[in-house]
């Protein structure tokens, strides 16, 4: 697991689930851009799995760095709404 980039800020409960939502929904997007531009099967297996790779860590340490910053953050649910399976 990554660590968490602990954010800097005047509290630490800074974001809003809007905030959660609306970065979810972007990497998410990225997501389904990278299926649409990779399609499996195609030729291309090997740069849609590294960009996928890329996105995962991406999402995964966002969730750190969240949960880090609000304890009640749900990364499970973050990660699932990023389309990280």
């Amino acid at each position: 697991m990554s660590e968490a980039i602990k954010p800097t800020g005047k509290t630490k409960n800074d974001m809003t689930k809007k905030h959660f939502i609306a970065i979810a929904a972007a990497i998410k997007l990225s997501v389904e851009q990278i299926n649409n531009t990779y399609p499996l099967g195609v030729g291309a297996d090997h740069k849609h799995v590294f960009a996928l790779a890329g996105i995962r860590t991406t999402a995964v340490n966002t969730a750190n760095t969240f949960a880090y910053a609000n304890p009640r953050f749900d990364r499970a649910r973050f990660l699932a709404a990023c389309g990280i399976n």
